[in-house]
């Protein structure tokens, strides 16, 4: 993001985070849009879910929030589209690491 910094876009809404401004520098980001971290998360809850029912769940609330976020221009569509990639990959990441710790003790 240091690299790179995507401006916010021009219509996007600037939301006030008080927990980031009370411990950060105070003030507003803007320019943290990569990768959009609502879409992430709710995938990965998907990708970690048991039950069916919950994995579908996950899913279709995966869909909206992406679309919602797109819809209010608070992320460009690369940053939507590369969250679920993004928590893919972490999934991946931690289920081998976990692996190698587990045959590292025994």
């Amino acid at each position: 993001m240091f690299v790179t910094p995507f401006n916010p876009p021009a219509d996007s809404i600037i939301l006030n985070d008080p927990f980031v401004q009370l411990f950060g520098s105070g003030e507003i980001l803007t320019k943290d849009l990569f990768f959009s971290g609502h879409t992430a998360t709710l995938f990965l809850l998907y990708l970690i879910a048991d039950k069916k029912y919950l994995k579908f769940t996950y899913l279709i609330f995966t869909i909206i929030v992406g679309l919602a976020v797109l819809l209010q221009h608070v992320h460009y569509t690369i940053d939507v589209i590369a969250a679920p990639f993004f928590s893919y990959t972490s999934f991946r990441l931690v289920k081998i690491f976990k692996n190698k710790i587990i045959k590292a003790i025994k």
